[in-house]
């Protein structure tokens, strides 16, 4: 069953509520599923690019540029 955002008034929460709402949903959906939507290449590719971040392998943008590229299009 597909449930549409339009039932919900939200209205009434700040944005900090609401970012919390949206973060404790995604959590439970981790908790639900143990993580199981990702499949084993998936989150070793997450491992991988997590170790070459903290390794210093990988030289990123400021947010704001990939931000600024993204409203571009």
């Amino acid at each position: 069953m597909r449930t549409s955002i339009d039932q919900y008034d939200f209205s009434t929460l700040s944005i900090a509520q609401r970012i919390q709402m949206a973060h404790d949903l995604l959590d439970s959906v981790y908790a639900d599923t143990q993580g199981e939507y990702l499949s084993a290449d998936q989150l070793a590719e997450i491992d991988r690019r997590v170790a070459a971040a903290d390794a210093g392998k990988i030289v990123g943008e400021p947010m704001e540029t990939v931000f600024d590229q993204l409203l571009k299009r």
